[in-house]
């Protein structure tokens, strides 16, 4: 997802406490701007309480701003049980979903390219 019908939005290496409200911004804005979105996780090593809380709120509003809202991975290993163990992550049949509480499953994540 790319150009007008989208943006993918490469997420850093680190979401945490001291980083989210400049993360925030930044997301809110190309909210504002695309009518998609892809959050790239293949790069994050690190995230804490705050920057799961960031990015879950981000996509809910995605999804209640009916934004087409994506996923990309994969997700490393640390990231992946932080994520499962605050309920963001779960796994079916070997595909994982990000944010259960969106639509029927959640959000597949998909490969990157």
């Amino acid at each position: 997802m790319s150009g007008k019908s989208g943006v993918v939005i490469t997420l850093p290496q680190k979401i945490s406490i001291d980083k989210t409200e400049v993360l925030k911004g930044k997301l809110e804005k190309l909210k504002e701007n695309y009518p998609g979105i892809a959050l790239d996780f293949r790069k994050v090593e690190e995230i804490d309480a705050s920057g799961i809380q960031l990015l879950a709120a981000f996509a809910l509003g995605c999804v209640n701003d009916s934004k087409e809202f994506n996923c990309l991975g994969p997700l490393n290993e640390s990231i992946r049980e932080n994520l499962t163990l605050s309920g963001i992550l779960v796994s079916d049949s070997g595909d994982e979903y990000l944010f259960p509480f969106l639509y029927t499953e959640g959000v597949k994540i998909e490969s990157g390219r």
